[in-house]
């Protein structure tokens, strides 16, 4: 009864975020978005959007089983996830002197972030949306948002320098390289 139950609100959930969402792109809204992702517990999946000063960006993630994801945005580029096995790291809810600006991570269906840029220094910005998936996984989601979003990776590897990366793949191009040239010389 308690699963039927659940499973019924999460279409109600899904229902709504859906009649809302139809209703803002039939007004004429052109800048709508929408994405699916599956992910694993303690995975995330990162967009950027640009928005203009006054600009209102309306995010809904709605988990399409028992998962429970979280959403969280960031006013500059994020280095690293704030996220690993043993959960959160606390800064990522730091909306004071931290980069996170808004964040939703409450128990339910769906999570939402309604954010209107109003700093005059910066007309036009880059924000970063990061959806985590905290519990129930593995599950897929369903993102929908009233501006185009694109997506984002993190341009680093955990733990690894990147000048070590960068020299172990610039000489491993080159070691196939006169591979390839020493081959073709002897044919």
């Amino acid at each position: 009864m308690k699963r039927n139950k659940l499973n019924y609100m999460i279409l109600v959930s899904f229902l709504l975020v859906s009649s809302i969402s139809s209703i803002v792109f039939a007004s004429g809204g052109t800048d709508y978005y929408t994405d699916s992702f599956p992910l694993q517990t303690y995975d995330f999946r990162m967009y950027v959007v640009s928005l203009e000063i006054n600009d209102t960006l309306i995010v809904n993630v709605t988990s399409v089983a028992d998962g429970e994801f979280d959403l969280f945005l960031f006013s500059t580029r994020p280095k690293q996830s704030y996220i690993s096995r043993e959960g959160y790291d606390p800064e990522i809810f730091n909306t004071v002197t931290g980069t996170t600006l808004a964040y939703d991570n409450s128990l339910g269906p769906v999570s939402m972030i309604n954010y209107t840029p109003s700093n005059p220094e910066y007309p036009v910005a880059l924000y970063y949306i990061q959806v985590v998936l905290i519990d129930h996984g593995p599950d897929s989601y369903i993102l929908e948002a009233n501006h185009i979003m694109e997506l984002y990776f993190i341009p680093f590897i955990p733990g690894y320098s990147i000048f070590l990366v960068s020299g172990v793949s610039f000489l491993t191009l080159s070691a196939i390289f006169f591979h390839i040239r020493k081959r073709m010389i002897k044919d």
